[in-house]
């Protein structure tokens, strides 16, 4: 039960594929372990990340361009 649809119908733009199919839409299975799994994985990895001290910063300071 699922719907194959080629790149023009996913986003409009063609991508190189000629209007061949490339993804199928189909409903989940229901099953939440590669969800729990991926959340698990996760937590696990920013509990041992050390924290990054980026110093104080504004929102507006975010879009200026110093480079």
């Amino acid at each position: 039960m699922g719907k194959t649809i080629s790149t023009a119908d996913a986003d409009g733009i063609p991508h190189g594929e000629r209007g061949r199919p490339v993804a199928r839409i189909v409903p989940a299975d229901g099953s939440d372990s590669t969800a729990s799994a991926a959340r698990a994985a996760l937590l696990s990895r920013l509990e041992h990340q050390p924290v990054a001290n980026v110093g104080p910063w504004t929102r507006a300071g975010l879009y200026d361009d110093e480079r």
